[in-house]
């Protein structure tokens, strides 16, 4: 029983974090649409393009994405403009 419960505050924990991540990624996004320079991180940007972190580097040294102004730091509108002209490209 007590093992069972530990599981479930472990849980409450962890979605608890989720949702605090989750409201960060949102102002920082937000913050992004009315001022371009502000910064975003790379956690952020994985949660927004749905991508690895290996995926988000690789796409870097390809040339693919924006590169980094600051270690796991973004320029948002950068970014934020890469991601909106990728969506509107068809699909292959």
């Amino acid at each position: 029983m007590k093992r069972k419960f530990l599981h479930h505050a472990s849980l409450a924990v962890k979605e608890k974090k989720l949702d605090q991540y989750v409201e960060k990624a949102r102002r920082q996004i937000e913050l992004a649409r009315a001022v371009p320079d502000a910064r975003i991180g790379t956690k952020t940007i994985l949660a927004l393009a749905d991508i690895s972190r290996p995926t988000l580097y690789r796409w870097i040294k390809l040339g693919q994405f924006p590169a980094q102004v600051a270690p796991g730091k973004w320029r948002g509108g950068d970014v934020l403009q890469h991601l909106a002209q990728k969506a509107a490209q068809p699909s292959t």
